[in-house]
């Protein structure tokens, strides 16, 4: 039996060393080799910007690759100037390059200018430039400003300074304000992950010597912290985040003689999961100094350096694409920001993608505003016809291939109005409809066969709510108001439609502003109402989506305070449960793509003390396994589980979850009434075990009776070599066994 377990184990490793690795390409080469350029996509397409052909030289030339059809353009406008050793960044559609010098050497200059291209005109335009003008800095985007770190504000790198600046392309302005970094750097690279900036290796004012330091910066607080550190000091290296990881690629350990050791090691790092970075690959042929960006979840790297001679680049034409190594799905992940943030905005979905419409982008006032997003790729389209009215506080539905705009105001503490507009995406154009009966903002949209239903909201002050259902036919253009009005009035509650009921949740009553528990559920076939199950957290301008049959309630505040948890309801079970404790958003609008809801926008603070968000994440309630809470049978799960361990591959801890369900044994009515797990809930016993590739028992993590729950527990390898290694739980009715790899 064992020879027959170990024969498995060697078919499995087998697959499993296949899917450690990720997948490099040769592309086709760049028609002008160079270093010290930058890279950035817009549009699925790469523009590789500037750079020099030596060390004493630079260009202003733009060529575009095509990831799609794997060929260049090269009919591009050129830059206003030429230089090197400069930051890059995309901010609606547009790219931005910024600092830089005109060569390395002392003779050369350093520059601040800053410069637009705009893809859709082939044309640059000159911009502020930075304060402190620099080379070798490290930028990146978040909120649609750019934040440039670091660098050397000389020709050479003795002089490196520390200081952050944010460029805003809105207002065309800098802001000297930031946080200083805690390190000063010459050449590090920065990338922006979950909206914070990562800013990663380097070297120092002293040294060639490649730094492991990781410093983050989070914009919110305007603070600084270390991360973990490199295992290995790099400069002149690439940083890329794909599937919310950081690849680090490339680069050189030091150069303090004319022979520059290089670093082939491709190196990861999951905020979310990871203690520590890993190795997972390693480059196929020497790489520095090199451009890269994303597509696609793939890092294509262009050109740079393969060799030195007397510290003088001599730039190689090549192109190669990595597809990281496949990783598990993860429930949330941070997309593309939308263009425009807003409070109070609304939106919907049309042939497979999201439409966002109106909202306060932070002046009180309503905006006409759509901008879609797409997200196979995961970019925003902002050129679509705006809606004739401004607002904010709006229901937005889509009936029948064309959306629809109903009711709102146009600034936070106005009247509301009842205009409804129609809009057709295969003309991009607008029409109007038969206005509202009942003007309102703030309410509870939902479609039941092909009518909207609208109930709530306020005709001015959230002091007064409104309980009246009004329903509309967008094939008559008519008005429905008839219908029962709900049990309870309320001001911005959340709507969802699920078997041809319209649950209206959670919400205000007046004064103060506290979040309602309450569930009103409306029969379209009976035209009556009644409650449901009340919410286990109440919550004002919270967001609901249905996914799989089942209800979602997202985020929301309630008396100065983020409601942060995501409660499920099951229709089958009438009852809700917490299922989550990640989201930090109020007033923001969402909706559902497949089995993912997107959340966009909003504010991350809560009501009296706003702060605005371009953020948008997606997640998928599918992919949730537990919630960090002591166990109860509110959220104790129905069946066994033994999670995928994190981080894998791991040095040298990695974290194991598994949960254990109620025993069959215990009754209903205990299930149902008690909120302590009693002894009678005990299991068989339970054994959580790790063997090596050859079926030898190499630790026992657990061994003992628990209650029902969700569980994990740590595996320190620290004496254990690299390789592929197995745990398996086992109950006595229970046993399910997954791989996991040490990578040291």
């Amino acid at each position: 039996m064992k020879n027959v377990f170990t024969i498995i184990l060697f078919l499995l490793l087998t697959a499993i060393l296949s899917s450690l690795s990720g997948q490099w390409t040769q592309k086709t080469d760049i028609p002008t080799g160079r270093s010290y350029a930058s890279a950035c996509e817009v549009d699925g397409k790469i523009y590789v910007i500037g750079g020099g052909a030596t060390t004493k030289s630079c260009m202003s030339v733009m060529e575009v690759y095509d990831p799609e059809t794997n060929t260049w353009d090269k009919n591009i406008a050129p830059m206003l100037t030429p230089r090197v050793n400069f930051c890059a960044g995309v901010v609606n559609g547009k790219i931005y390059v910024i600092g830089g010098t005109t060569g390395h050497t002392n003779s050369n200059g350093i520059i601040g200018s800053v410069e637009v291209y705009d893809p859709a005109t082939d044309t640059w335009q000159n911009k502020t430039p930075m304060p402190v003008p620099r080379r070798a800095a490290a930028c990146g985007v978040i909120d649609n400003k750019i934040y440039v770190a670091g660098g050397s504000p000389t020709s050479w790198y003795g002089s490196n300074t520390n200081k952050l600046e944010a460029y805003d392309p809105v207002t065309d302005t800098w802001d000297t304000t930031k946080d200083n970094m805690p390190k000063t750097l010459f050449g590090p690279r920065g990338a922006v992950l979950d909206g914070k900036f990562y800013i990663v290796g380097g070297v120092s004012s002293t040294t060639w010597t490649g730094q492991t330091s990781v410093q983050i910066y989070d914009p919110v607080t305007n603070t600084w912290e270390l991360g973990p550190n490199l295992i290995n000091g790099r400069f002149d290296h690439s940083l890329e985040v794909v599937g919310g990881k950081l690849f680090v690629i490339g680069g050189l350990r030091e150069a303090t003689s004319y022979v520059q050791p290089t670093i082939s090691q491709v190196e990861v790092y999951d905020p979310a999961q990871d203690s520590s970075w890993s190795v997972v690959d390693s480059t196929p042929v020497v790489m520095n100094v090199h451009a890269s960006s994303v597509y696609n979840d793939t890092i294509y790297l262009f050109s740079g350096s393969r060799s030195r001679e007397n510290f003088d680049m001599i730039p190689t034409k090549d192109v190669y694409s990595y597809k990281p190594p496949e990783a598990e799905e993860q429930a949330w992940n941070r997309i593309a920001d939308i263009p425009t943030a807003r409070i109070f905005a609304s939106s919907c979905t049309l042939n497979d993608k999201i439409y966002v419409l109106g909202g306060d982008p932070g002046n009180g006032q309503g905006i006409s505003n759509m901008e879609v997003y797409d997200p196979v790729m995961d970019s925003w389209d902002v050129t679509k016809q705006p809606m004739p009215t401004s607002r904010l506080e709006l229901g937005v539905c889509t009936v029948n291939e064309k959306i629809y705009a109903i009711g709102g105001a146009s600034t936070h503490g106005g009247s509301a109005f009842g205009t409804v507009e129609e809009y057709d995406p295969s003309s991009n154009s607008w029409i109007s409809r038969t206005a509202k009966p009942s003007p309102r903002k703030g309410a509870a949209y939902g479609v039941i066969d092909n009518k909207i239903y609208v109930a709530g909201g306020t005709a001015a002050s959230y002091n007064i709510a409104s309980n009246k259902l009004e329903v509309y036919d967008p094939v008559t253009d008519t008005w429905d108001i008839t219908k029962e009005a709900m049990l309870k009035a309320v001001y911005v509650p959340t709507g969802a439609v699920i078997d041809n009921k319209f649950y209206v949740i959670g919400g205000l009553v007046g004064s103060p502003w506290t979040g309602q528990k309450t569930v009103q559920i409306y029969d379209l076939i009976t035209d009556t109402w009644s409650l449901g199950p009340d919410l286990l957290e109440g919550r004002a301008v919270p967001t609901t989506n249905v996914v799989n049959g089942k209800l979602y309630v997202i985020g929301g505040d309630s008396e100065l305070a983020l409601v942060t948890s995501i409660e499920e309801y099951d229709p089958n079970s009438n009852s809700w449960k917490t299922i989550d404790q990640k989201v930090e958003l109020t007033m923001n609008t969402s909706c559902v793509l497949g089995n993912k809801i997107y959340l966009i926008s909003g504010s991350t603070t809560p009501y009296m003390n706003l702060t605005w968000t371009s953020a948008v994440y997606s997640f998928n309630p599918d992919l949730v396994t537990s919630i960090d809470v002591e166990p109860n049978y509110l959220i104790i799960p129905n069946n066994f589980a033994l999670h995928q361990n994190y981080p894998n591959p791991f040095n040298p801890t990695t974290t194991i979850k598994y949960s254990i369900p109620y025993s069959s044994v215990i009754p209903n009515s205990v299930r149902d009434l008690s909120t302590q797990i009693p002894d009678q809930a005990r299991n068989d016993n339970v054994i959580l075990k790790v063997y090596d590739i050859l079926g030898r028992e190499m630790a026992t993590l657990v061994n003992q009776k628990q209650k029902p729950g969700n569980y994990e527990v740590e595996w320190d390898a620290k004496n254990q070599p690299s390789g592929v290694y197995f745990y398996q739980l086992n109950t006595g009715n229970y046993t399910e066994t997954k791989k996991m790899i040490l990578l040291r």
